[in-house]
């Protein structure tokens, strides 16, 4: 159970990153930065389509932030987006694509997206919190790494191949954690 949370913390190092052929880049990433109404875009023309990965790390995380010894018990990421359209969409809609943490190593855990198609209003959306180490164990090293962050891509599903706005205004994060563990009781040998 968390004894207590950080404060959000909003990435320093943002990225569009191009996973591979035919994904839609992001214009302006490092607008997901703050919560100023700065957004990031990425304009799609046709229909069953990716983004590339908005990476943010280093979130700025440090030792002050926490306890000595504590444990990493969630992670939760919090986004502002929408999504606009010129003309009259198809069946379908926007919806996130994949969203992972990521450590040294890179993206690590579970798949974090929610099928839930996106309103066209501006919508925040939460994932993870409390108890939610995104599917794998953290220490709080890992979390004040400045290779720690999410990679957060997008769909759009179905949509006719007028013209789709997807903007996010920010991506931010905050981590939960708990008293340290226990020191393992010492063998006692009676002979």
């Amino acid at each position: 159970m968390p004894t207590g949370v950080t404060a959000y913390r909003f990435a320093s190092t943002i990225t569009s990153v191009n996973p591979g052929t035919g994904y839609i880049a992001w214009t302006n990433p490092t607008n997901v930065g703050a919560d100023d109404d700065s957004w990031a875009t990425a304009q799609v023309t046709n229909k069953d389509q990716h983004t590339y990965w908005l990476r943010c790390i280093d979130f700025g995380f440090s030792s002050d932030d926490f306890p000595v010894g504590c444990t990493i018990d969630g992670i939760e990421l919090v986004a502002l987006h929408k999504w606009t359209y010129i003309g009259i969409p198809e069946s379908g809609g926007i919806t996130d694509a994949q969203i992972y943490a990521r450590k040294t190593s890179g993206q690590v855990g579970a798949n974090h997206a929610s099928a839930v198609v996106w309103p066209e209003a501006e919508t925040t959306c939460s994932y993870g919190g409390p108890g939610d180490g995104w599917g794998v164990s953290w220490t709080a090293s890992e979390v004040t790494s400045a290779d720690f962050g999410i990679d957060y891509m997008v769909y759009v599903d179905n949509m006719a191949s007028t013209s789709t706005t997807i903007s996010v205004d920010y991506l931010k994060l905050r981590i939960f954690y708990g008293p340290p563990r226990p020191a393992p009781m010492a063998s006692v040998l009676t002979f």
